[in-house]
C-alpha cells in the first residue's frame, strides 16, 4: 500500500501533474460514484481534468463498452488521459490490452511515464504475448525500460526469455532520471534486475 501511494504521489505531486484520481478518492471518500453514461459523457468534454478523471474511472466499469473506450484511449494526445487508460485496464486485468500496450511500448517516442506504467501493467497480467516486445526492450539505449523489461519478464515467468536476460546480468547500469527534485533512482542497477527475474523464473 505504501509504495502505491508513494507512486502516486510521485506523479501527482509535481507542478505540472494533476491530483490522481485514487488520491482523490481518498481525500474525499463521499465523493459520489457514477454512472458509466456520465463517465462517457465526460470523455468529450472540453475539460481536461473530466476527461482524465474519466478515464481512471472507466475502470469501475467490468463492461464491454468501457473496455474498448480504454483501448482507445491508449492514442489520446493527453500524457495523463493516456497513463490513466493504462493504469484502468491493469486495474481490470484486461489481457485485450496485451498488444495494444506492446504496440504502444514499440513506439520510440513513447513518455517515461507511459513505458513505465505500460511495463507495470504487462508484469501484472503474466501474458506470454507480450515476451517479443519485452524482450526486444532489454536491448534498449534507455536503462529504464531494459529494468523494467527484465523485471516484467521475471514476473511473466517464461523460460524462453532467460538466455535474453542473462545477456544483461553484466550490465550495472544504475537507472537515473532528473525531475525537479533532484532525480530518482532505481534501487538495484540492471544486472542485478535481471538476475532476479532469472531466479525468479527458475523458481
Amino acid at each position: 500500500m505504501l509504495s502505491f501511494l508513494r507512486k502516486l504521489l510521485r506523479i501527482s505531486c509535481r507542478d505540472d501533474a494533476p491530483i490522481h484520481p485514487e488520491l482523490q478518492k481518498m481525500l474525499n471518500p463521499k465523493m459520489p460514484s457514477e454512472t458509466l453514461d456520465c463517465v462517457m459523457a465526460k470523455l468529450d468534454s472540453d475539460n481536461l481534468v473530466e476527461r482524465r478523471n474519466a478515464a481512471y474511472s472507466l475502470g469501475d466499469f467490468d463492461v464491454p463498452i468501457a473496455i474498448e473506450m480504454l483501448l482507445n484511449l491508449l492514442n489520446d494526445s493527453d500524457l495523463f488521459v493516456k497513463t490513466y487508460a493504462i493504469q484502468s485496464l491493469g486495474r481490470r486485468r484486461v489481457t485485450a490490452g496485451v498488444l495494444p500496450l506492446c504496440k504502444l511500448l514499440s513506439k520510440n517516442d513513447s513518455h517515461p511515464q507511459v513505458s513505465s506504467n505500460a511495463l507495470r501493467v504487462l508484469a501484472d497480467l503474466r501474458d506470454h504475448r507480450a515476451l517479443p516486445t519485452l524482450i526486444d526492450l532489454l536491448k534498449s539505449e534507455d536503462p529504464f525500460l531494459r529494468y523494467d523489461a527484465a523485471f516484467a519478464l521475471g514476473e511473466i515467468g517464461h523460460r524462453d526469455a532467460i538466455p535474453h536476460l542473462e545477456l544483461l546480468l553484466s550490465d550495472d547500469t544504475v537507472p537515473e532520471s532528473f525531475d525537479d527534485d533532484g532525480g530518482t533512482t532505481t534501487a538495484w542497477c540492471v544486472g542485478e534486475n535481471a538476475k532476479k527475474a532469472i531466479a525468479k523464473i527458475r523458481a
